[in-house]
């Protein structure tokens, strides 16, 4: 899995490898290692919202200052990418939790609680 955010005010680009076997890899936060359970919750939640199904998608040109997602999840032969705008009010409340999912993942990697993510709106966690 795959997941990346870029944008807002600063502009800035981060990306997490997550394999499921639960280590995350990122350039600003190096390698860690989260419970395999966590990562086999997310796919298992991509799963059933149908992300596999989804057409791949690109994020609309909202507004330069909101962040913009992008989820690769390729378990086995199945793989999709879909990339999101946290400013589109057409996205999915589906979609948003498995944001949301993965952000938890990924943020209980780092020592300072963000996984590197910048304090904003997350996807439902209201930080």
């Amino acid at each position: 899995m795959v997941f990346q955010q870029e944008g807002g005010l600063m502009g800035m680009m981060q990306t997490w490898y997550i394999s499921a076997g639960g280590e995350i890899a990122s350039e600003q936060d190096g390698i860690c290692q989260v419970e395999p359970e966590a990562v086999a919750d997310v796919i298992e939640l991509a799963e059933e919202i149908g992300f596999f199904d989804m057409p791949v998608k690109e994020a609309p040109d909202i507004c330069c200052d909101f962040f913009t997602f992008t989820l690769t999840i390729h378990p086995g032969d199945q793989s999709n990418t879909i990339t999101v705008s946290e400013g589109d009010p057409n996205l999915p409340q589906e979609f948003r939790e498995l944001l949301t999912s993965v952000q938890r993942v990924v943020y209980s990697c780092s020592n300072s609680g963000t996984g590197g993510l910048t304090r904003g709106t997350g996807f439902g966690l209201g930080i």
